[in-house]
């Protein structure tokens, strides 16, 4: 766990907030702490990651990329476990939140939204 930990850390820091390897480290660090049953520990992680997600694609000025669908698929899944572990705290409230906020996905034929 330390580890992950310290790769996510070092990565944000080498790479920066944005980028696609840090986002991915964050992501592996959140499945841990999920499966921990650490669900705020992951929440605070994939909510990094998907800010880091649309700083990027804001930079890129690309919307609805699976980058950000996917950053979004994993906050989904966090609040439906942590409802499944505790229900009656509103996490099911917040995973439909997030599955409002849910870009359609890109069919791999179609040329990216580039603007």
């Amino acid at each position: 766990m330390n580890l992950a930990r310290t790769a996510a850390a070092e990565l944000a820091r080498i790479d920066g907030n944005a980028s696609l390897s840090t986002q991915k480290a964050r992501e592996t660090l959140a499945r841990l702490l999920i499966a921990r049953k650490d669900f705020a520990g992951a929440e605070a992680v994939l909510l990094e990651s998907h800010q880091g997600a649309t700083e990027r694609l804001s930079k890129r000025k690309i919307t609805g990329a699976n980058d950000d669908r996917s950053s979004i698929t994993k906050l989904i899944a966090l609040y439906e476990a942590w409802h499944t572990a505790e229900p009656d705290k509103g996490h099911d409230a917040t995973a439909a939140e997030w599955k409002a906020k849910l870009p359609p996905a890109e069919s791999s034929a179609e040329p990216s939204n580039k603007k």
